[in-house]
């Protein structure tokens, strides 16, 4: 893309350049080797994704890329049917299995076509007696294929129960009569109605339930051992009082190992073995990613162990563990406390998953994970069961003075597939070829040609920022929090912004503070479509990663508890000042605006009642504002009260004492809500509300936009009655992104 030709875009309507955005620059959804020992060519392929406003879906393509002999790589694209929605290659690439669901108003239509290279070998339909929903997420999905390539393990709801009305005339025996009504608990957020995930196995001719699994267990990410009939499984009871799992990782689960017995018209599990026991070894709370060494002997996993904070997320560890002689031991501890004086040193290991294939040898694995404010590659080597503290963790620089986000998307020996992006140039797809040791890139190969903005937008670094002594002194004032320590003081904010050569002579750039959410999560280095397409209409958008984000050691992560509402607020602010002063052409008086969701809209409306002065507009995405009367709607009611510094959920019988909060426990949740300093805010606020949210109520963005509305203060909501707490289904986030643009332009400008 060319400056004239983007420029040509901006001078239409601001719906065409978003459009443009959303076509040049896909995301990599998966990638993947092709593991065939007999091919003669060097095999690759990718599955992305991209937005298409105009026709409100998401359009899936794969890319075929290949190599002969030492020739450059070749690649030829093809378009996924819109009602796949997963589809999944053998390891030898001799076979493909696709998953098609269809929902109708009434009736859901589910099948699985298995193919042979480019032949059709068999289609599969899935009646509702069989199973329900096909499950694919990160809490609940996972496929595994078996070392012969003629089975495959998914996973599915659990087939509907049978009711029926009371008035029912042709009731059958099965049905239960007078129960259709009955709530049926389900793990929260984006599972509302769903049945437990139950686990199927594939035959390639016929599709059975496997047997033997505890029917209240949810089960997920089937790994089948290399070399037998043995299987693993992460496992979740559904409890009496469940609490949502959706980007939670302080949810208990177990690591299963279970034998496979196929038969000719069954398949069932026995000799179950409990691998791992939160209940027993807190180190093993939330247990994922269960991953076979190459020998089949061990089995390699990541766990976020139980803090006495218990917060959402955290420091995880890295495990391996001998099934067959049931030890277990930890490569990867937690760090709790990070030098901030030296960011090369190795702040702890944050990552929702491992790659699915991440070992290069019996000893070494790659992956990425958080460190500050971005996603890195690691390398750990020397693994071992017997001498597990030889293991070495090496942060491998590929990118040299440039700064890159970096994901894992596969290993085969030697060679890594990476998706890699930066705020200013899209997802990019890039083999990575090491030498044997292991130790040296001999080759960095792009497979894909990003969208590059750089002619455009310029951004600054992620830099460490820290509190005045003054505001340090108002944090102590707050005697539920922790001791304030000298090593965590740190946090980190970075900028983008349009180059001041393409700023459009008649507008002024403004600024936007974009918190994000969590709060224990962050803001990366990497390319997001709603940033740029805000950068790139002129505002300099400021992501602030305060303490409590991921990336910088336990100890900086838990120095938030007690202070949501205080602490993040007051480094928004010193990022702000930073902001104003290090951009060209910002200054004392620029004009600023709030941005965030969930926490990020927490501290958005916190910011612009606090702050008034400074921030004259927001736009809230399913915004936390009131604590009280969110702790007994939402379906992490736990986090009301953990985030406050209470964190004694240790048993069922404490959270059913805390199910009404004690009334010096609701003046806290109130003193640290938005809506206690409500009366300040001036500013015209645009709520943008999903319908099916059940982690932060709609009446919390509802309750916000009347209190303004009563104070004469322009407010608009929008309300996505489809759109869960994320709102990034299109044509949702499409729309929403656009309401927030004209937002802006209106009364930042006004």
């Amino acid at each position: 893309m060319t400056l004239s030709s983007l420029t040509e875009y901006l001078c239409e309507s601001p719906a065409e350049l978003y459009s443009l955005l959303c076509h040049r620059a896909p995301s990599i959804t998966r990638a993947w080797f092709d593991r065939s020992k007999t091919s003669s060519s060097f095999k690759i392929t990718s599955l992305w994704s991209t937005r298409d406003p105009v026709l409100e879906k998401q359009r899936k393509f794969l890319r075929l890329h290949w190599q002969c002999c030492f020739e450059s790589f070749d690649s030829t694209l093809f378009s996924v049917e819109d009602d796949c929605v997963y589809m999944s290659c053998s390891p030898s690439g001799n076979r493909t299995v696709k998953f098609f669901q269809t929902n109708g108003k009434k009736t859901c239509n589910r099948r699985l076509e298995i193919w042979s290279k480019c032949t059709l070998e068999r289609t599969i339909c899935c009646s509702e007696t069989l199973h329900g929903a096909f499950y694919f997420d990160e809490w609940f999905g996972g496929v595994a294929w078996s070392p012969d390539e003629e089975k495959l393990l998914y996973l599915a709801e659990q087939p509907s129960d049978l009711t029926a009305s009371f008035f029912s005339t042709d009731c059958k025996p099965e049905q239960r009569k007078g129960e259709q009504f009955v709530r049926q608990m389900d793990f929260g957020e984006t599972y509302t109605g769903k049945k437990l995930a139950a686990l199927y196995v594939l035959d390639m001719f016929q599709i059975y339930r496997v047997q033997g699994l505890d029917n209240q267990m949810a089960v997920s990410e089937p790994q089948w051992s290399p070399y037998s009939n043995h299987i693993v499984l992460i496992g979740r009871h559904l409890e009496s009082y469940p609490l949502g799992v959706k980007y939670c990782y302080n949810r208990p689960s177990v690591l299963l190992l279970a034998h496979l017995v196929l038969s000719k018209d069954s398949a069932k599990v026995d000799n179950i073995q409990l691998l791992t026991n939160p209940q027993k070894e807190h180190l093993d709370w939330c247990v994922r990613s269960p991953r076979f060494h190459p020998s089949g002997d061990w089995i390699l996993y990541v766990s976020t162990p139980k803090t006495p904070q218990d917060v959402h997320n955290g420091t995880s560890i890295l495990r391996l563990v001998d099934w067959k002689a049931s030890r277990i031991v930890t490569l990867i501890d937690v760090v709790h406390q990070k030098n901030d004086s030296n960011e090369d040193v190795f702040p702890g290991l944050y990552l929702h998953a491992l790659p699915n294939h991440p070992w290069q040898d019996e000893q070494t694995v790659w992956l990425d994970s958080i460190w500050n404010s971005q996603s890195v590659l690691l390398q750990i080597n020397n693994i071992s069961l017997t001498e597990p503290l030889r293991v070495n963790i090496r942060r491998l620089d590929i990118s040299g003075d440039e700064q890159e986000n970096i994901f894992v998307l596969d290993v085969l020996s030697n060679n890594i597939l990476l998706n890699i992006s930066t705020p200013l140039c899209s997802s990019c797809l890039y083999l990575l070829r090491m030498s044997s040791e292991g130790n040296r890139v001999l080759d960095r190969i792009r497979l894909s040609e990003p969208l590059d903005l750089s002619f455009a937008l310029e951004w600054i670094r992620p830099t460490g920022l820290q509190l005045t002594e003054e505001q340090q002194v108002k944090l102590l004032t707050l005697s539920h929090s922790e001791p304030f320590q000298l090593h965590d003081q740190t946090f980190q904010a970075f900028i983008v912004y349009p180059r001041p050569s393409y700023l459009n002579e008649k507008k002024k750039m403004s600024l936007i503070c974009f918190p994000h959410g969590g709060p224990h999560s962050s803001h990366l280095i990497q390319f997001q479509l709603g940033v740029a397409f805000l950068a790139l209409r002129g505002y300099a958008v400021l992501m602030v990663n305060y303490r409590g984000s991921l990336g910088r050691g336990q100890q900086s992560l838990n120095s938030l508890v007690g202070k949501i509402g205080y602490q993040d607020v007051e480094e928004c602010v010193v990022a702000t000042k930073w902001a104003r002063q290090i951009v060209p052409t910002l200054s004392e008086e620029t004009l600023v605006a709030a941005l965030g969701g969930s926490h990020g809209g927490f501290l958005s409306a916190h910011l612009t009642s606090q702050y008034p002065s400074i921030y004259k507009v927001a736009v809230l995405r399913n915004p936390v504002t009131n604590i009280v009367s969110m702790h007994s709607s939402t379906d992490i009611r736990d986090w009301c009260f953990t985030e406050l510094g209470y964190s004694n959920w240790q048993t069922k019988d404490e959270i059913v004492s805390l199910l009404l909060a004690q009334p010096e426990i609701l003046d806290r949740m109130w003193k640290h809500s938005p809506v206690s300093h409500v009366t300040n805010c001036q500013a015209p606020t645009l709520l943008l509300l999903g319908g099916s949210d059940r982690r932060v109520p709609p009446s919390q963005g509802i309750e916000w936009h009347q209190i303004l509305r009563s104070k004469n203060i322009p407010s608009k909501l929008l309300w996505y009655p489809d759109a869960d707490h994320s709102i990034s289904d299109s044509p949702a986030n499409d729309d929403a992104w656009m309401h927030t643009l004209l937002w802006l332009d209106e009364h930042l400008y006004q």
